[in-house]
């Protein structure tokens, strides 16, 4: 029985070790999200002032033409054309759907974070309670060998006083005229 308790606590470490590897990788995954997330924000921050800039009519046209960090989405603004706001819309649009799916990955990742989380502590109470019981296993174990030890000594000492008995009645029944 402690054996299999034993082993019970070995698994639920393992799972423990698990989840906190797991937790640990959406803790970073999440952190990527947010960085991507604030990175995305920020552009489409940028985005919202080219345009608004772009439509204002007290703002010279060829002032910032050029917004967006570097890499990706970077936007380049030249003549007047109507393409050129199409463009415009377009990579707001697409920037507003990267936005708004990055949201979402991040509130999937953190529930399941907080899933793992509950998990982890529901295991780290089982693991609790098993050592408890554990404990409790080892007490009785120790006190069952004391009982026994006594019994032990006890069996000893009646069966030297049967045997002291015995011898005594042997000689009793010696004494007795007829043998």
């Amino acid at each position: 029985m402690i054996l299999n308790m034993q082993a019970q606590i070995s698994e639920h470490d393992r799972d423990m070790a698990l989840s906190h590897a797991h937790i640990s990788e959406l803790q970073s995954h999440l952190e990527a999200t947010d960085k991507v997330l604030l990175e995305s924000k920020i552009q489409v921050q940028q985005l919202r002032k080219e345009v608004a800039g772009y439509f204002a009519p007290d703002i010279k046209r060829k002032d910032s033409r050029h917004c967006g960090s570097e890499g990706e989405n970077t936007i380049s603004i030249v003549g007047d054309g109507s393409h050129n706001e199409d463009v415009i819309l377009v990579q707001l649009k697409e920037l507003r759907d990267e936005l708004v799916s990055l949201e979402k990955e991040k509130r999937a990742v953190e529930t399941e974070w907080k899933t793992l989380s509950q998990e982890h502590n529901s295991l780290l109470q089982k693991v609790e309670v098993l050592e408890s019981e554990l404990e409790n296993q080892k007490k009785l174990v120790v006190e069952k060998d004391q009982l026994l030890e006594l019994s032990k000594e006890e069996l000893l000492g009646l069966s030297a006083r049967f045997q002291d008995l015995q011898s005594k009645l042997e000689a009793q029944v010696g004494t007795f005229p007829g043998n």
